[in-house]
Parts: C-alpha cells; sequence; structure tokens
C-alpha cells in the first residue's frame, strides 16, 4: 500500500508541539510493516543545514494563488525507511517561526495548492489511472497490501506508452516552439553533484526571467544513461562528461579537477600533493562508476592500484566514510564543495580532470524553451561555476 502524509511539521526537521511527534514517528512505524510512505511538509527555513544537504533536487512549477505567480520548488530525501518531500517557498516559509504571522492562512493556503498541483493527491493520481484503465479496457495495475505493481498487460503496453508520451512530448515542443519562445516544457537529466550544488540555483534565477517555462529533471547513475536518455528522446538536454561517448552536440562548461579527501586528523592533512605510494597503500573508498571509469583511469596513469576497502555508489556516503576515518578517496571537486560531513581535501600527485558540458541530440532541432535554457546555463556556469 502506498501512504501519504501531508503536514506543517514533523520531527526531526521542524517541530512545535505533539503534532511533530507523531508525524515524525508514526510514517517510520508504518514503512516498517511494510508500506510505501511518503510525507510531504513545508521547506521552512528553521530545517538544520544538515538536512538540507542531504535533499535533492526533484523539480519547480509556478503555484497560482489569488493575484500572486509564485515560485514552488520540490526537494526530498529519505529517512527512516520514508521518502520526506518538502515544497520550497521563501516568501512563505523562510520565517522566523513556523507559524504565528498574519498571512498564516496565505502561506498554508499555498501549501494545499502546491500539494495538489504536484500531483501528491491521491484521488487525482488514482482517478487518472482509472480513466486510463476503462478507456483501454484492460487493468494495468495491481493494487494489494504490498504496494502497486504492473500486470502482465501493463507489462505488455508500458513500452508503448512511453513511446507514446515521448511523441507528444516533442509534438508540444514543436507547436510551443511555433507560437511562445517564453514558455513550454524542458526535460533535464542530469547527476547528484550538479543536482546538489549547480541546478537548484541556475533554475531559481531562470524562473525569474522565464516564469512560464516549466521542467521535469531526472537523474542519472551514470553519464552513458544520460546519453541514452538524450539520443532516445527522454529528455531535451543534459548534463555529462565531455567527450560525448555518443557523440552528441556539446558544450563545455566547467573543469572539474579530482582531488584527495582525507580525515581531518590525517597526517597529509592541509599539506602538499598527497604522495603517490600513500594513495597506493591507504585503504580507499571508491566510488562506483559504471561504465564511466573516470577515477580509475586517473589511478592507470599514475600506474598505481588503490587499496580498495569500500565501494559506495553515493558521494556524500564516500564524504561520511571519510570523515569517519574508514579510507581516503578521489572524487572530483563538485562532489566535495560544501560537504556534510568535516574533511580535508588535497591535491593529487598529479592534476586530473573532468570536463562537464551539457549536451542535445541536434542543436538545429531544440525547441525555443530548451535553447533558452541551455544558453542560459552556459552563461550561469562561466559566472558562478565555481562558487
Amino acid at each position: 500500500m502506498n501512504i501519504l502524509y501531508i503536514t506543517s511539521e514533523a520531527a526531526p526537521f521542524c517541530k512545535t508541539g505533539g503534532l511533530a511527534d507523531v508525524l515524525g514517528s508514526l510514517p517510520p512505524a508504518v514503512a516498517a510493516e511494510g508500506d510505501r510512505v511518503f510525507v510531504l511538509l513545508p521547506l521552512y527555513g528553521q530545517i538544520a543545514q544538515r538536512w538540507r544537504e542531504k535533499m535533492n533536487f526533484r523539480c519547480y512549477i509556478y503555484v497560482d494563488l489569488g493575484w500572486r505567480h509564485e515560485y514552488c520548488g520540490l526537494f526530498s530525501l529519505e529517512f527512516r525507511g520514508v521518502a520526506w518531500y518538502f515544497v520550497d517557498n521563501e516568501r512563505y516559509f523562510r520565517r522566523r517561526s513556523l507559524y504565528g504571522d498574519m498571512d498564516d492562512g496565505e502561506r498554508f493556503a499555498f501549501f494545499s495548492k502546491a500539494a495538489e498541483a504536484m500531483n501528491f493527491t491521491q484521488s487525482g493520481i488514482s482517478h487518472a489511472i482509472n480513466s486510463l484503465e476503462n478507456e483501454l479496457g484492460v487493468k494495468l495495475l495491481s493494487r494489494n497490501r504490498g504496494g502497486v505493481v504492473l500486470t502482465a498487460d501493463g507489462r505488455a503496453v508500458l513500452p508503448k506508452i512511453e513511446k507514446l508520451c515521448a511523441a507528444h512530448h516533442s509534438l508540444m515542443q514543436t507547436v510551443e516552439g511555433l507560437k511562445d519562445m517564453d514558455s513550454g516544457l524542458v526535460k533535464i537529466a542530469t547527476f547528484s553533484s550538479v543536482s546538489a550544488q549547480w541546478l537548484p540555483r541556475i533554475l531559481k534565477s531562470f524562473g525569474k526571467v522565464y516564469p512560464n517555462i516549466e521542467f521535469e529533471v531526472v537523474t542519472g547513475d551514470f553519464y552513458d544513461q544520460i546519453e541514452g536518455w538524450i539520443v532516445n528522446g527522454t529528455v531535451d538536454c543534459g548534463f555529462l562528461r565531455l567527450p560525448s561517448v555518443k557523440r552528441l552536440q556539446t558544450y563545455a562548461l566547467h573543469r572539474d579537477e579530482l582531488q584527495v579527501i582525507v580525515p581531518c586528523d590525517h597526517p597529509y592533512a592541509d599539506r602538499g600533493p598527497f604522495p603517490v605510494s600513500a594513495l597506493a597503500e591507504e585503504p580507499f573508498i571508491q566510488l562506483e562508476e559504471g561504465d564511466d571509469y573516470e577515477i580509475m583511469a586517473a589511478f592507470d596513469e599514475m600506474g598505481i592500484r588503490p587499496n580498495v576497502k569500500y565501494i559506495a555508489r553515493e558521494d556524500r556516503t564516500i564524504l561520511a566514510m571519510v570523515s569517519e576515518g574508514l579510507g581516503i578517496s578521489l572524487l572530483p571537486e563538485l562532489m566535495v564543495r560544501h560537504s556534510p560531513t568535516p574533511i580535508k581535501v588535497c591535491h593529487a600527485p598529479l592534476h586530473f580532470y573532468r570536463t562537464i558540458g551539457i549536451g542535445v541530440k541536434d542543436k538545429k532541432a531544440l525547441s525555443n524553451s530548451t535553447r533558452l535554457f541551455v544558453d542560459y546555463v552556459r552563461t550561469w556556469v562561466a559566472e558562478n561555476g565555481n562558487t
């Protein structure tokens, strides 16, 4: 079963009283029984930085409330088996306290409309699925206590539906390009460090200039996956490492240097280049790279093999493990920037870089909204990419 809680507060993120205690303990308890549980709450200014650094940016839209046309961002994190979602709007939620302002009614009316606009209302989702099943005359989903899964018929038609959605999106982009260059939907593929360090700021500042352009953001685990999405039309553009393996049309954005990260009490902390011998001998925490082979290529060039003790997929996991003294690692600077846990950074024995770019399938076939976004990203990163 899928269960959604919508609340104004929940411990340990934000709390004024007993409601936060209940909504902080009940969802994890329900999730422990095998249900899929989601919680939606405002992204208050009081939420600690340690939680914010664990959040992933999902998307943003604009919500109409009276005469206002308000930015509404969505962030998420996983904690205690629950998917926590946070609605971002600094006008309404960056206050000195959670409640007690004269416009509380307006603030939480916005929160309710945001939940509805982002399709967090279960009735809206169920109605849409039921209508599709009735129209097709087949059962697409099986609903039981274990959750919702595709039926055999659902698995058979899913590839066709995905192609239909991609074709519809392409049609809408073409029509949008003919009518109005200041509106439309742009689908973006990205990877974790860009999502954490650049993308929220890019979208927020871009939205002030082009408020009618909307975005759908998907995060890939590996660069090859992102390039595949661009090639097959799942997304309009994507952040990736250059050069492109699939010969996409790309723009270079930023040279990101690989750095050795060590615990704060490490003997080589705050010293010169990290010795090659130590890089080969000390316990190493390796980032799972799939077929990207970026960090291991640096070891190949140095002619050494790391003493791998742990392999982890998430850069934040590696940062936390290094901070606890479990080993050292080699990561791109953008992953290390603003680390949520205390670490020290050393220069590698040699200079290694990855070049981050943004790519499209065909520059000549871009919608106007995608072209505007790509051009904006190039300018923004040139001015702000090192901060």
